[in-house]
């Protein structure tokens, strides 16, 4: 996912982009429960990769911050 654009534009992105609707949630509950997996708000995440630049990130610390981060 490409993190770029006006406040508007960022906010549709995270809308949109970063956490799977609760619909979709429910499909995924059911099928980590036969496997035995738990599921966790790590695994809400729609996207591998997000692709921003540091003012971006310093501008939406709140939004960005709850999504466990492996390289930055």
């Amino acid at each position: 996912v490409l993190y770029v654009g006006s406040a508007n534009a960022r906010s549709v992105i995270r809308q949109h982009e970063f956490y799977f609707p609760k619909s979709k949630l429910k499909k995924l509950k059911k099928k980590r429960k036969s496997t035995g997996v738990t599921k966790n708000k790590q695994d809400m995440v729609k996207f591998d990769v997000l692709l921003t630049s540091y003012e971006m990130i310093n501008m939406d610390t709140v939004s960005l911050k709850p999504i466990k981060w492996e390289c930055m």
